[in-house]
This record gives structure tokens, C-alpha cells and sequence, in this order.
């Protein structure tokens, strides 16, 4: 998964679990449970008697990912406005700081990017819909990487946390 998140293994890449299985030192079948386990997730497409590869999202399926995000991200919103409204500002304005202390890398940026909004989903105080949340953004990696090798991106982003901030001390 990580893998995939990161870029390492792009879309539509073919995954053979002989070669994954050697390439992590274990043996072939945690890495067959393992490709299973991504194909009900959906990170990976796996049909009989075709190779195993690094599912392609449509654009149809990146929106409908994102608006999932929205929507999951406004009910940790919410709740965490409820329950602790001082202590989400406080953390989202210390992950906003944190971002724009760094340097600014793509990487950088993709773990700076994923802190703020994890932030948002653990003030929410509801685990299931952060483990939901972690699967969706994660199945977004790679075109997150190719996003913030943006020129422009970075600000976008940065102004985008600021809002966020904003509202929430709102």
C-alpha cells in the first residue's frame, strides 16, 4: 500500500507476488493474502488467470473519492468542533505551521498535507471513519506526487489549510 502511495509502483504496473515475496524476503503467500487484501480495497485490480496490477483510476473514480473525502472530513469536522473546538485549532494550526516552515519537496509536502487533515480526522474522535479516511487518501498517492511537482501547488495547498484554519476558529 505504501508502495503504491508513494509512487514507488505506479498505475497499471503488473505486481507478481513471486517477485514481491523475494523482493521482501517472506515467503509467496502473506504477499498473496496481502494482494487480496488491496484488491478489496481497491489498490489493486485482481481477475482470474490475469496478472495482479496497480489499479487506474478513472477520473469518475478520483472524483467520487474526493467527494467521500469531503463528506467524511466535515462529519471529524463536526465532531470535533463539538467536543473540542480550542484543541482541533490548535492542532491544525500547529500542523499549518509545520508546513510552511519546510522546504517544500513534493514528499514534504504530501506528509505535511496528510498530517493537517489527519489532524481533522483524529480531533473527530471517531476511528472508523479515520481508518477510512487513511485508505482513501491513500489510494490518492501517486497523483498527489504528481500534483505537488507542481509549481503553484504548494501555495494552493497552503492557502487551502489556512481557510480550513480559519473556519474552524470561525
Amino acid at each position: 500500500r505504501r508502495a503504491m502511495s508513494s509512487g514507488a509502483f505506479r498505475p497499471g504496473a503488473r505486481l507478481s507476488a513471486d517477485r514481491l515475496a523475494k523482493d521482501l524476503g517472506v515467503s509467496r503467500m502473506p504477499v498473496v493474502q496481502a494482494l487480496r487484501r488491496l484488491a478489496s480495497e481497491g489498490f489493486v485490480t485482481a481477475e482470474p488467470h490475469k496478472p495482479v496490477t496497480v489499479a487506474v483510476p478513472s477520473p469518475a473514480d478520483i472524483r467520487e473519492r474526493y467527494l467521500l473525502i469531503v463528506a467524511l472530513e466535515r462529519l471529524c469536522a463536526s465532531e470535533a468542533l463539538a467536543r473540542d473546538a480550542d484543541g482541533l485549532v490548535s492542532a491544525l494550526r500547529g500542523r499549518l505551521a509545520d508546513q510552511r516552515e519546510s522546504d517544500g519537496t513534493p514528499a514534504q509536502e504530501d506528509r505535511h498535507d496528510r498530517a493537517f487533515h489527519a489532524a481533522l480526522w483524529d480531533a473527530g474522535g471517531l476511528p472508523s471513519v479515520a481508518a477510512m479516511l487513511e485508505m482513501l487518501w491513500d489510494r490518492g498517492g501517486h497523483y498527489r506526487a504528481l500534483l505537488f511537482a507542481h509549481d503553484g501547488y504548494r501555495s494552493a495547498r497552503l492557502a487551502e489549510h489556512a481557510a480550513i484554519l480559519d473556519a474552524a476558529r470561525s
